[in-house]
């Protein structure tokens, strides 16, 4: 196998030295608590031409899972109006200044959740869900609750380098 070839000329700012380290699903959730807001990934289907549509939600970790609110519209839509229950990602991620080896040291992480989401419905996930502080904010109404339940979650934590 072959060697990845940066883009442009670079070459000598690539370095193989530079470790990603792949950070434990325990790890993940911790970090997903810490930040308020993601992106969630969602198979679309527009007129015909299928795709994908990429919407930043506020949320919160729940239970083992990503729950957030929306409003009557496209994500809400596609999750709920499709028999086949398509897969989602949910990814969130973050750079932590102090957080390295050494003062000053900017650490990067981002974790991504795939999994399917699914509308709050049953009266004591409804009830429980009151008790959910997820503040979107935009100030729309957003009265409906979604759940994403992972099937795999991810994360990569990296030094950034500035050059």
């Amino acid at each position: 196998m072959t060697e990845p070839t940066p883009v442009g000329d670079r070459s000598a700012e690539f370095d193989h030295a530079i470790a990603m380290e792949h950070v434990d699903e325990s790890t993940c959730w911790a970090l997903l608590r810490d930040v308020d807001v993601g992106r969630l990934a969602i198979p679309v289907d527009d007129e015909g031409v299928p795709g994908v549509q990429i919407f930043p939600v506020n949320h919160v970790v729940d239970l083992g899972s990503i729950v957030f609110r929306t409003a009557l519209g496209t994500k809400l839509s596609q999750i709920t109006d499709r028999e086949d229950r398509p897969m989602v990602a949910f990814e969130a991620d973050n750079a932590d200044a102090g957080s390295g080896r050494t003062e000053g040291e900017l650490v990067a992480w981002s974790v991504v959740v795939h999994g399917h989401a699914e509308l709050i419905t049953t009266s004591t996930d409804v009830f429980d869900s009151f008790d959910i502080h997820v503040h979107p904010w935009h100030a729309s109404r957003k009265p409906f609750f979604v759940r994403l339940v992972p099937h795999r979650v991810s994360g990569r934590r990296f030094v950034v380098t500035r050059r």
